[in-house]
């Protein structure tokens, strides 16, 4: 079933449409009669001139402009008035849209005049504006609903504040009078609760509020409380009866005593959370949301000093309180907005990320960072399928404890329906998540990643979002075009078979692994909590003292010589580890790769890289010290260890990189890539999660090529084994292929300066060039798209100039090799201008 049910949708169509109702009844009414905009309710004393004022309406003329209860009127315009036929005959012709009344009246002995300026024509007709501009930001606010935020309370406080302009305050009938004050007292507590909560979700929910459940319904309550004690004076009154207190007293409490109050707790709760939130974009969020409130909280601090001061309030006053009303729902449909547009660029960046990663298991954490932070959701995991059918956590993200509710996400997706829909985790046939308190948790949403021919690969499920919005139909489509996306990258991942679990006498092997035995061997275990691995005798981890020490599938001592220490990565098949060479005394980086059952063609490969890199031997390419077999069963690789980032996680933290920098980081990959290719090794998988900057060097930042498992020899090598891969496939990442590479075609050194180019442009601009939505997309770029270097000063169009030989379709219009192009391409982006000189400068742009 669709997420956004008709039923989600009735009730803003249903207040939207009673609002506009109410709208169009009320001008009417009040343009036929105007005299009914005064607001006094009087009554014939008997005996005695005038008619006295039993009450004034709160948002009537006569009450701004200084009539009292209790004040006797003696005279319209000049004209006496001794009966309540005289006010109704005088008061027909004195109170139209023409100009101001005089009214004669006597307040305590004292004859005074008052001038009632009701409103005008222009400021009547004015509330149709108004009214549909508050609904219009309601229903903007409905449809930008991403995170935390929820736009469904903004919506109903637009709705409040639209119904009150809206209410039929020119109906002089005293039933009907009594219902619109009731409401309009009603309203107004609404919207402080309304206000209150709302701000309080402003950067996110915060855990006060979810151990508290009773909060967020007490603010309600306060503000409902007050309206109901200043209405108490209005219903005693209308049936007859003596009043508790009086209607001035209550009146006083609501305007001079909870409404500055409600305006510092506003202000005192937004001004927090933007000062002391601990993320900068929390702090962003809270303070424009601060700043959207200052204009109302400031009127209401002016008229409650006007009102001290017993002065009568300016003119500009009513202009003033909309304004007032208008910046705060603008301040939070801003930040929808903001939280709108980068949840849209987080997910049109999670393909091209998912192309970027190795293995299934990167695909998926990807794809859950990126759902977690933006939609928010109370936790998101993404489960592959086994080849039997059944289901395997991929990762998770989320405060659920992941080892607790297992079973619970794996029944989850056992009742998979096969289509994007919601289950409702209430109907007894599976138990809740043991998720924090969150109210009106539910529901999570389910989306299945398919291959190409719709076979199912895998399943997302996220919980309720924590502010309580239900997922929109926009939402489900945008999720569901990214989980087609991230299930043909996954198709095309040569190690998608790690993702199911093997059979036969692979299971059993595995589950003497996940035993600690492995026929004998002394497995290591690793600490499921800091990582730290151990020997086989050790119950508790050294590091942090946790007790859940887990087998892996691979010896402590790997060859009687490499200790492991730490995992520091996990691919398809196997990871990377810290170890020890206690030979040499020095810290190694371990490649291994995990039994059971690991294809052939993947232990060829293995070697092969081995082979390959062991007799690359330069500074700028990751050195190999050994090779061998585990005595389980695997493969294990011995490489340099290296500390410090690669070139993928600096472009990710950075968007783009001053020219300098790149200069200097391309001039080592192609002095590198030159000692590859005079060995005759060409690479044909150059990307930025292949090249790796090293910290700490003496002689600035060093950096060095890794992963040769894809690399191709030109020529034939009895050392070392041929190619593993048959004619004409396809191997390599996506978006640095060059065209020759995804053809099939011969490949030769001008391929990896193919991708050298591609990197050159993502790592000045931001973006590749050569971009798409799909896999199909991307490739037709690469074959038959075009790229120009942006800027239009001499040192950009020389720079076009050399990129468009490097990435030139046909392989023999490029540089001979990869000395060539550094002499060309080096100097070339040195002369760029650096960000701040008047030349242009490409941008990062965050929308690819």
């Amino acid at each position: 079933m669709d997420p956004v049910s008709d039923r989600r949708l009735l009730i803003p169509v249903v207040v939207v449409f009673a609002v506009l109702g109410l709208l169009t009844f009320s001008l009417f009414h009040e343009l036929r009669h105007p005299e009914n905009r005064v607001g006094l309710a009087l009554t014939d004393p008997g005996p005695g001139p005038g008619l006295l004022v039993e009450s004034t309406r709160p948002t009537g003329a006569a009450s701004k402009d200084g009539v009292r209860a209790g004040d006797r009127i003696l005279e319209v315009d000049g004209e006496t008035v001794s009966s309540l036929r005289d006010w109704a005959r005088v008061s027909e012709e004195a109170f139209g849209f023409e100009g101001p009344t005089t009214l004669t009246l006597v307040r305590e002995g004292e004859r005074l005049s008052l001038e009632i300026r009701p409103a005008s024509l222009a400021e009547v007709l004015l509330r149709i504006p108004l009214v549909l501009l508050y609904l219009a930001l309601g229903v903007g606010a409905l449809r930008l609903s991403p995170g935390y935020l929820n736009g469904r309370l903004l919506f109903y406080f637009t709705a409040a504040v639209a119904l009150e302009l809206a209410l039929p305050w020119s109906v002089a009938v005293p039933g009907v009078e009594l219902s619109v004050e009731l409401t309009f007292f009603f309203l107004t507590g609404l919207q402080m609760g309304l206000l209150l909560h709302l701000s309080l979700l402003i950067p996110e929910r915060p855990r006060a509020v979810e151990a508290r459940p009773w909060l967020i319904p007490g603010l309600y309550g306060i503000g409902i409380s007050l309206a109901v004690m200043i209405s108490i004076p209005k219903i005693t009154g209308f049936f007859g009866r003596e009043a508790l207190w009086s209607p001035e007293a209550s009146l006083f409490l609501f305007r001079d005593v909870a409404f500055p109050l409600w305006a510092i707790s506003l202000l005192l709760v937004l001004g927090i959370r933007a000062v002391t939130f601990p993320e900068s974009e929390g702090r962003t969020q809270a303070g424009i949301v601060f700043l959207g409130m200052v204009p109302w909280a400031g009127w209401v601090g002016l008229m409650t000093l006007f009102r001290v001061l017993d002065q009568p309030e300016p003119p500009w006053v009513e202009a003033a309180q909309m304004i007032g009303f208008f910046s705060y729902p603008l301040a939070v449909l801003w930040v929808l907005g903001r939280d709108a547009r980068r949840l849209r660029r987080e997910l049109e960046r999670v393909g091209e990320r998912a192309h970027d990663s190795d293995t299934p298991q990167e695909v998926a954490e990807v794809l859950t960072t990126a759902l977690k932070t933006g939609l928010h959701p109370g936790w998101v995991a993404v489960l592959f399928r086994r080849r039997e059918g059944t289901w395997e956590l991929a990762a998770f993200a989320g405060e659920v404890a992941v080892e607790e509710n297992l079973e619970e996400i794996e029944s989850l997706a056992e009742l998979f329906p096969g289509d994007s829909s919601e289950l409702d985790l209430e109907t007894g046939e599976v138990r809740r998540l043991r998720t924090p308190p969150a109210p009106g948790e539910a529901s999570c949403l389910c989306l299945p990643i398919r291959g190409r021919g719709r076979e199912l690969l895998g399943l997302v499920l996220l919980g309720e979002k924590l502010s309580e919005e239900p997922y929109t139909s926009q939402n489900l489509r945008r999720l569901a075009d990214l989980a087609d996306r991230v299930g043909l990258v996954l198709q095309n991942m040569e190690l998608s078979a790690s993702i199911r679990r093997s059979s036969g006498e692979g299971d059993r092997d595995r589950e003497e692994i996940g035993e600690g035995r492995g026929s004998g061997r002394a497995l290591a275990r690793e600490c499921s909590k800091c990582g730290r691995c151990h020997g086989p005798e050790e119950e508790r981890c050294q590091t942090c003292g946790s007790g859940n020490l887990q087998a892996l599938g691979v010896e402590y001592l790997v060859a009687t010589r490499y200790r492991l220490e730490w995992r520091l990565g996990t691919g398809g098949m196997g990871a990377v580890f810290r170890a020890e060479d206690t030979r040499l005394g020095r810290s190694v980086a371990l490649k291994v790769l995990l039994p059971p059952r690991i294809p052939e063609e993947a232990l060829q490969r293995f070697e092969r890289e081995a082979r390959i890199s062991a007799r690359l031997s330069h500074p700028n390419i990751v050195t190999i010290y050994d090779f061998g077999l585990t005595e389980v069963g695997g493969a294990f690789l011995v490489m340099e260890l290296l500390r410090g980032s690669s070139f993928r996680e600096v472009l990710r933290r950075s968007g783009f990189l001053l020219p300098e920098t790149v200069a200097d980081w391309f001039d080592q990959l192609l002095t590198g890539l030159e000692a590859a290719h005079r060995e005759e090794v060409v690479h044909r998988d150059l990307k930025p999660g292949n090249v790796f900057l090293v910290e700490g060097e003496t002689d600035g930042e060093r950096l060095k090529i890794l992963d040769f498992g894809l690399a191709k020899l030109r020529r034939t090598d009895a050392s070392i084994l041929a190619t593993v891969t048959r004619p004409g496939s396809v191997l390599g990442t996506l978006p640095y292929m060059a065209p020759e590479q995804l053809e099939g075609a011969a490949i030769d050194q001008r391929t990896d300066l193919f991708a050298v180019g591609v990197m050159v442009v993502e790592a000045l601009t931001g973006r590749r060039p050569f971009r798409g939505s799909t896999a199909q997309a991307i490739s037709y770029a690469i074959v038959n798209g075009e790229y120009t270097y942006p800027g239009s000063d001499p040192a950009s169009r020389a720079l076009d100039g050399v990129l468009q030989r490097c990435l030139a379709k046909d392989p023999r219009d490029r540089p001979d090799s990869a000395e060539d192009l550094a002499r060309d391409l080096v100097p070339a982006i040195r002369s760029l201008p650096e960000p701040g000189d008047d030349a242009a400068v490409p941008t990062l742009d965050l929308t690819h």
